[in-house]
Parts: C-alpha cells; sequence; structure tokens
C-alpha cells in the first residue's frame, strides 16, 4: 500500500494541499505526548486520529475541546461515541476560525501597483468545519476502526468542500500496543479555479506500559509520514499518580524538510469517576505562536 502512496506524494509541493485543519488533533493527551496518538484509546476523539481507538469505549463517551493557536486561531471539537451493533459508533463536528484578518488590495495610484492599499478595507475570515461518523470493533487479531468525514472550506468569498476516509487499527500484546492508522483519504471540490489535495497522512507507532514503584508510566512513540511535511518522529511519556493525576511530556523532530520546529510538549490531566479534564501547552516555536488544548470528556 505504501508503494502507490509514496510515488503520489512526489507530485504535491510543501504547503500544496487544502484543509489542513483536518490534521489538528483535538486530544489534549495526544497533543502533551508530542501528538503521538494512534496508540491513544477510548474517546471521541479518535475520529480525528486513530479511529481504531474507539473501541476501548466502555458503554458512552462525550467530549468538547477547544484549542487555542497561532494569534486568533480556534479550534473547536465536539464528540459522543456508543457501544452499538457489536461495536462502537461515534460522530463528531469540528470548526475552526481564524478570526478577523484585515483586507487591503492592491494599491493602483501614485506608481505602487501590486503593493497593498495602507489602511485596511474591512476584515475577511478563512472558516472551516468538518462532520464525522465512524464505527470500530475489536477482533481475535486486532482492534479496527473508520471514519468518513465531509469538510467545508470558506477563504475570504471562495468555498469548497470535500470527502475523505480514515482507517486504523491497534493490537495489545502483553504491555505493548501497536498502532497504525491512514488518514484523510479523498476528494475535494474546486475553490474558484483548482482543486487541491487533501492533507492526507500514515502514523505507526507503538505503546509500552509499566509500573515503576506502584506508579503507571507509558511510554509512546510515533513515525509519520506526509507528504507536504515530510517524516517526523513523535515521543512521549505519561505517568498516573494515584488513580487521579496524569502528568504528560512529548517531543517532536519537525514539521518540514527545510523548517526545523522540533521542540517539546507537556500536560496535565485530572481523572474522578468518569470525568477527565486534559490540558497541553505547546511552547512558542519559529515565532508561530504557543499551542494550548483544552479537553474535557465524560465517560471512556
Amino acid at each position: 500500500m505504501l508503494a502507490p502512496l509514496t510515488q503520489a506524494a512526489r507530485a504535491i509541493e510543501v504547503g500544496s494541499t487544502g484543509y489542513k485543519f483536518l490534521q489538528m488533533n483535538p486530544d489534549a493527551s495526544a497533543m502533551a505526548l508530542g501528538r503521538a496518538f494512534v496508540t491513544e484509546r477510548g474517546g471521541a476523539t479518535a475520529l480525528a486520529g486513530n479511529p481504531a481507538g474507539l473501541a476501548g469505549v466502555g458503554t458512552v463517551s462525550a467530549v468538547v475541546s477547544h484549542t487555542e493557536w497561532l494569534s486568533t486561531i480556534r479550534h473547536e471539537f465536539a464528540g459522543a461515541a456508543i457501544r452499538r451493533f457489536g461495536g462502537v459508533i461515534a460522530a463528531s463536528f469540528r470548526t475552526q476560525s481564524s478570526g478577523d484578518i484585515p483586507l487591503r488590495t492592491a494599491d493602483t495610484g501614485g506608481g505602487l501597483i501590486g503593493l497593498p492599499t495602507p489602511a485596511p478595507l474591512g476584515t475577511y475570515g478563512v472558516y472551516d468545519a468538518a462532520l464525522t461518523i465512524g464505527y470500530a470493533r475489536a477482533t481475535t487479531l486486532a482492534d479496527v476502526g473508520g471514519s468518513v468525514t465531509y469538510a467545508y472550506e470558506k477563504i475570504f468569498t471562495a468555498e469548497s468542500s470535500a470527502m475523505c476516509a480514515s482507517v486504523g487499527m491497534q493490537r495489545r500484546a502483553g504491555d505493548l500496543i501497536l498502532g497504525a492508522a491512514a488518514r484523510n483519504f479523498g476528494f475535494s471540490s474546486r475553490m474558484k479555479y483548482e482543486r487541491t489535495p487533501l492533507p492526507w497522512d500514515i502514523q505507526a507507532g507503538a505503546a509500552y506500559d509499566r509500573h515503576i514503584r506502584d506508579v503507571p508510566f507509558r511510554l509512546v512513540g510515533d513515525f509519520r509520514y506526509a507528504p507536504d511535511w515530510y517524516a517526523t518522529f513523535h515521543l512521549g511519556t505519561q505517568a498516573m499518580f494515584g488513580n487521579l493525576l496524569f502528568a504528560r511530556a512529548g517531543y517532536e523532530n519537525g514539521l518540514t524538510k527545510n523548517l526545523n520546529t522540533a521542540g517539546f510538549s507537556g500536560g496535565l490531566g485530572f481523572l474522578h469517576r468518569g470525568f477527565r479534564v486534559d490540558y497541553a501547552y505547546q511552547p512558542q516555536r519559529t515565532g508561530l505562536g504557543s499551542r494550548h488544548v483544552f479537553a474535557v470528556a465524560i465517560g471512556g
């Protein structure tokens, strides 16, 4: 499967894909773990990561997430999952908005043809939305899952829509969990004159659970390939204290071949009687701004 995907990726240049918000993972715990998510399980945020993780839902799960990133950009996520039809079905809705962006057009007076107007003529925005439906179930070999997404994107007055699918698997072997996911494969309509490729990617990794002096520890590591971001590595560790508090830290080795934005992330989680609150922080990188993710979940 990887061979034809690699060949197709050669035709895609850095920054040439649209619908980049589909690559945003609203799972605060995964963000704190350096965006290592393919072994995460038990919550509706699996619809934005590895859909096989839905198989870990006990009876019902609901989660809302808020991400603040890059000045006024905001990402909102709401999802729910319930055990039905021999597995788990789930649905989610997410939005992303840029906030107000100053609108400037070409100034054709005074020999300044092609330069932006000195003062804004108004404001415009970039708006994204996506509705996702997924299903996962446990089999004798592994947990498997898939999802289908309808996405919408608007930039100023230009609009486009897309349909895409994601699939994933997870397998536990003792203290080791293996996972893999292929995300956002599909097609989009034209935005004005051109159709841009969707931001598909492939991610695989493992998690290892161990107790050290009665404290549960987890080590995670993922390898990710995306045609316009190149290959990246994601590492993270998590400790749970008193079945109540999670402490997490992660590292990610950069985003593109030419732009090294490697750095650390971290976060905390609180769990009590099926109610969970998570927070993740990713420090500022290359002047693009820090990222904060807040999530509240019930069940799992």
